[in-house]
């Protein structure tokens, strides 16, 4: 039996939608039927992963963000994933090497068709890069981070007309745990992050 490619696809934009409807266990259902069907489908990998990662399963979810990046070195999504998995496993310097890469894939403009990435998702490249960079004691690299972040925020929140309470955040700043933790409460309010780490 032959598969059409396009049916894959119209899976996991299903489970996309069952997803924002929190259908999770449905959603979950689809894509794994869809990496049954296409075990080279990236997408779906990569959308295993972050569920593994709202349960908690870092382990597991590691290895299908590894899957991802065998079939493709340059997706962006699948290096976030897994240095999200390396900082809850421990691993923070090679979590760092995977963000930083993501952060090159942006930067250089290297990252894979389909993707299509925004400032958005470049600042949570940081934010996740400047917890990790804490976890090891390196409180002034990971501010500089959240200062990259935060101007590039500012410019995209702009754009799409919308605005934080910056100067209350930067109050906190020298409480770098308080500041940060502010920060990404008030992002999630809009809704910027498709992975939120339960931790």
């Amino acid at each position: 039996l032959k598969i059409k490619p396009k049916f894959v696809i119209a899976l996991i934009e299903k489970s996309e939608i069952l997803l924002q409807q929190d259908k999770i266990p449905e959603a979950e259902k689809l894509i794994d039927l869809s990496i049954s069907l296409n075990p080279n489908f990236i997408k779906a990998h990569c959308l295993k992963g972050k569920f593994l990662i709202n349960k908690e399963n870092y382990s597991k979810a590691l290895s299908y963000f590894n899957k991802a990046l065998s079939l493709n070195e340059n997706y962006f999504d699948a290096f976030i994933g897994k240095g999200i998995c390396l900082y809850f496993l421990g691993y923070f310097s090679e979590g760092i090497i995977s963000f930083e890469k993501a952060e090159e894939i942006f930067t250089k403009g290297t990252y894979a068709y389909p993707q299509i990435l925004t400032n958005s998702d470049y600042s949570k490249v940081l934010f996740f890069k400047a917890r990790t960079l804490n976890s090891i004691r390196k409180n002034n690299e990971a501010l500089d981070c959240i200062e990259k972040a935060i101007q590039i925020m500012k410019d995209y929140l702009k754009e799409e007309g919308r605005e934080v309470d910056f100067v209350a955040l930067k109050q906190h700043e020298k409480n770098y745990t308080v500041f940060y933790i502010l920060l990404i409460f008030s992002l999630q309010k809009y809704e910027l992050f498709s992975i939120q780490p339960s931790r």
